[in-house]
């Protein structure tokens, strides 16, 4: 059989074109993100200095906690997600499985974090068919969790918006269309062509309640971020509790805003600038880009601290006599 796109043919050299060409545009964007969120700090950083050199060490704790705990939250929506697939996984299973992929998510293409997801879940003894259908379901409690959380803490941000515009926002719960039966078949009907040559996909619809009962699980992670932001605000400034629905939303619907963007790796750049746009207006712009960075880093190290825990508990699994 004929190679598909030899060496040197036309459509090998369009390929090579086209990667570099995406790759140029992620470059471009992270670049373009990085230059405009450092003149925003830049334009503040005599009080952002003094704010920082004063920063509570408590409320910092407390901030990881927060971001720690939305891990753990998705950890264990990922865990229920799988046993109620027909799966029995051990939670140090689903632990090591998502963030062992998780830290992938980085590599530019959004395919990689569920390749690795799938592929680490089968080599510890989950099927790769149900890891599939449950990434797929994960995915998709998570678009709508965020959607509902996030728009109705949107109704409440004072972003100048007329209230009869914000409202509208209301309209989120509409999100729990993803859950209907019909759109779960569709979505599983598409999984199973595209993965149609490498595993079978196992045609299990869970009960309308479990997923109900699993969207709001996947609520909990957004309020964890928004609290991991708020605690991070009061480090460096009086906490105001009034603000803490609109670091929910903000926090919410920049995740969203980087998750639908296929460009950068992770939402890189796009969640920050979208997260420094919605609370700008409350807390400023300085202030509200410096909350964008430092929670990215937070939220890289609450992931990069699971994936130390997975590897030491793995190696003691291998010692173990």
């Amino acid at each position: 059989m004929p190679e598909r796109n030899p060496p040197g043919s036309p459509d090998a050299s369009a390929g090579r074109i086209t990667a570099l060409l995406k790759t140029g545009l992620r470059i471009a964007i992270i670049v373009v993100v990085i230059v405009m969120i450092t003149r925003i700090i830049r334009r503040d950083w005599d009080e952002l200095s003094s704010a920082l050199s004063a920063a509570s060490a408590r409320y910092l704790a407390l901030a990881f906690l927060c971001f720690i705990c939305a891990n753990l939250t998705i950890v264990f929506c990922w865990h229920s997600v799988l046993r109620i697939l027909g799966s029995k996984p051990s939670f140090m299973t689903s632990f090591r499985s998502y963030f062992y992929s998780g830290m992938t998510k980085y590599i530019p293409g959004k395919i990689w974090g569920t390749t690795f997801r799938i592929v680490v879940s089968g080599k510890e003894g989950v099927p790769e068919g149900t890891a599939a259908l449950g990434v797929l379901f994960e995915t998709i409690l998570l678009i709508a969790s965020a959607g509902l959380i996030g728009g109705i803490a949107f109704s409440q941000l004072n972003l100048g918006i007329p209230v009869s515009i914000r409202w509208l926002s209301l309209l989120s719960p509409l999100t729990l269309l993803l859950l209907h039966p019909a759109i779960l078949r569709i979505s599983l009907l598409w999984l199973g062509k595209r993965y149609a040559r490498l595993f079978s996909i196992p045609s299990i619809y869970p009960d309308f309640r479990d997923l109900l009962l699993l969207l709001w699980l996947y609520c909990g992670i957004w309020v964890c971020n928004g609290l991991g932001l708020f605690f991070l605000a009061a480090s460096v400034r009086e906490p105001i509790m009034d603000e803490f629905v609109s670091f929910v939303a903000g926090s919410t619907l920049a995740w969203l805003a980087g998750f639908v963007t296929v460009i950068t790796p992770a939402g890189l750049g796009i969640r920050e600038i979208v997260l420094t746009s919605l609370i700008g207006p409350m807390a400023g712009p300085g202030f509200a880009a410096l909350m964008a960075v430092m929670s990215r880093i937070m939220m890289i190290g609450a992931e990069i601290l699971g994936a130390v825990i997975s590897v030491v508990h793995q190696l003691r699994n291998d010692a173990a006599p």
